[in-house]
C-alpha cells in the first residue's frame, strides 16, 4: 500500500476511536442524569406540625329539640259555650289565674237549689232535737214515777220507745243535713269549674277559643308553657354516658340565634339503654333569658366532660395505622422516622402522647399514606396545629365527635412525587 492509503486508513480508525469514545461518555451522563432523577423522583412530598404542649379539651355534644320544662294543655272542666275570654296569645298567667268562664246559669240554680235543700235539712234537725229533748224530759219525769209504782209498765215503756224514736229522727237529720250539704258544695263546685284556670305560672302560647264558641271536657282551650326555662331532650351512647353526670354545666347553642349561647345543666340521665339505638336518654335544663329560645327549635349542647392542662399533644391527623400499628412519622434530617407513642387521652381535634415525642419535633400530617421507615420527604409545607384544624373544618371534613386513637386514619392523599421540582438544599432537614 502506499503511504498516502495508510493515513486514510489511520485517519478513519481515529475518527470511529473519537466517536466510540463519545458515544460511551454521553451514554454515561445520561445514565446519571436519569439516576439522579430517579433519586429526585423518590423523594416525598409532605406537609408537617410541630409537637406542642396545649389542653386537651373533651367535649360529649348533643342535639335535639327545645321544648318548655312545663307546660299544661288547659280543658274546660264543664261542657258549655265560652261566655268570656280574660286573656290572650302571650300573657304572663299565675297559677289559678281565670283565663276563660263557661256559660253556667243553669249549674248556679243548681247550686242555689242545693244551698235551699241544706236549710231545709238543718230545720229538720232542729226539729228532731227538738224531739228528743222532749221525749227526754218525758222519760225522766215518768221514770220517777215508775219507781214509785204510781205508773203502770205499759205507759212508761210508750214513753221509752218514744225516746228511742226521738233518738233514731236526729240521727237521720243529721245524715240529711250532711247529704243536703255535701250535695250543696258540688254544685258550688260545678259553679267554680266554670271558671277556666291554669295550673302553672307561664306564658298562653295557644288559644284555641273565642267568645260564644262551645267547648267539650276533651278538647284544650288553652296551652300555657313555662317558657322561664326550657328542656332538651336528646341521647348519647353508653361511652359517652360514662363521661356524663348530672349537674355538669353545658352549653347551648341553636342556629336561628347565631352567636349567643346558653348556659344549661345536666337534670336528668337515663340509668338505661334504648334496646334498638343503644344509646341512653339525657335531659338537659336551659335557663331562657328574655325568652330569646322558642319551643321546637333545634339547638345543639355541649358538655366539657374532660379537661387536661398543658399536655404534649398531636393532631390526629399525625397518626397512621390502626390499633396496635398506630404510629407517627417524624421527620429528621429529611427522611421520616416512624415512632410508635404511647398514647394518652384525646379530644376531637387533638391526642396526648406520653412517649417517643416531645415539644418541637415536627410530625407528617399529610403525605404519610404510603410512607415507610427510613424514606427521604420533601417538606412543602409547614403547618400550624390550630390552623391544620381550622382548615380541616372549613374543608367540611365529616368527623366523628369523640373518637379514640384506634380508630384515627392515615391520610389517603399523597401527592405524586413524579410532578413536583427536585428539592433545593434549603427544603430538606
Amino acid at each position: 500500500m502506499t503511504r498516502k492509503v495508510w493515513l486514510v486508513l489511520l485517519g478513519a480508525l481515529a475518527v470511529g476511536f473519537v466517536a466510540v469514545f463519545g458515544w460511551r461518555l454521553i451514554d454515561a451522563i445520561i445514565e446519571k442524569k436519569a439516576a439522579e432523577k430517579g433519586i429526585e423522583a423518590a423523594i416525598a412530598p409532605v406537609s408537617v406540625t410541630e409537637v406542642e404542649i396545649r389542653d386537651i379539651v373533651l367535649n360529649v355534644t348533643m342535639t335535639g329539640t327545645i321544648k318548655p320544662r312545663l307546660e299544661a294543655p288547659i280543658f274546660a272542666k264543664v261542657p258549655g259555650r265560652v261566655q268570656e275570654v280574660h286573656v290572650a296569645i302571650g300573657d304572663e298567667v299565675t297559677a289559678e289565674q281565670v283565663l276563660a268562664v263557661i256559660e253556667h246559669r243553669e249549674i248556679e240554680l243548681q247550686a242555689n237549689q242545693a244551698k235551699a235543700g241544706v236549710k231545709v235539712a238543718e230545720a229538720q234537725l232542729e226539729r228532731a232535737k227538738n224531739g228528743v229533748a222532749a221525749a227526754t224530759s218525758a222519760y225522766n219525769r215518768l221514770q220517777e214515777l215508775k219507781q214509785n209504782e204510781a205508773i203502770p209498765d205499759a205507759e212508761f215503756e210508750k214513753i221509752e220507745f218514744g225516746l228511742r224514736d226521738a233518738k233514731a229522727s236526729l240521727l237521720a237529720a243529721e245524715a240529711g243535713v250532711a247529704t243536703a250539704r255535701a250535695a250543696s258544695e258540688l254544685a258550688n263546685q260545678m259553679v267554680e269549674n266554670a271558671n277556666v284556670t291554669t295550673p302553672i305560672d307561664g306564658i298562653v302560647t295557644h288559644r284555641f277559643v273565642n267568645v260564644g264558641s262551645p267547648t267539650g271536657q276533651t278538647t284544650p282551650v288553652f296551652m300555657v308553657q313555662d317558657l322561664a326555662e326550657l328542656k332538651l331532650d336528646s341521647n348519647v351512647t353508653a361511652k359517652e354516658f360514662a363521661m356524663l353526670k348530672v349537674g355538669q354545666e353545658v352549653k347551648v347553642t341553636v342556629p336561628d340565634l347565631p352567636g349567643q349561647e346558653f348556659p344549661g345543666e345536666v337534670e336528668t340521665l337515663s340509668p338505661s339503654l334504648n334496646p334498638m339505638t343503644r344509646h341512653a336518654g339525657v335531659e338537659i335544663t336551659i335557663a331562657n333569658y328574655e325568652n330569646r329560645m322558642l319551643p321546637n327549635m333545634f339547638a345543639t349542647a355541649v358538655v366539657e366532660a374532660l379537661h387536661l392542662d398543658d399536655v404534649v399533644a398531636i393532631p390526629k391527623k399525625a397518626i397512621v395505622g390502626v390499633g396496635a400499628e398506630q404510629a407517627v412519622f417524624v421527620v429528621k434530617e429529611g427522611k421520616a422516622v416512624r415512632v410508635k407513642p404511647v398514647f394518652g387521652s384525646s379530644d376531637l381535634d387533638f391526642i396526648a402522647v406520653e412517649s417517643e415525642l416531645i415539644p418541637g419535633d415536627v410530625v407528617v400530617v399529610s403525605g404519610h399514606g404510603s410512607l415507610k421507615d427510613g424514606d427521604p420527604v420533601k417538606i412543602v409545607d409547614h403547618i400550624e396545629a390550630d390552623a391544620l384544624v381550622e382548615s380541616q373544618s372549613d374543608g367540611g371534613n365529616a368527623k366523628e365527635q369523640n373518637p379514640s386513637p384506634d380508630e384515627a386514619s392515615p391520610d389517603e392523599a399523597t401527592a405524586d412525587s413524579d410532578d413536583t421540582q427536585p428539592p433545593s438544599d434549603e427544603d430538606e432537614i
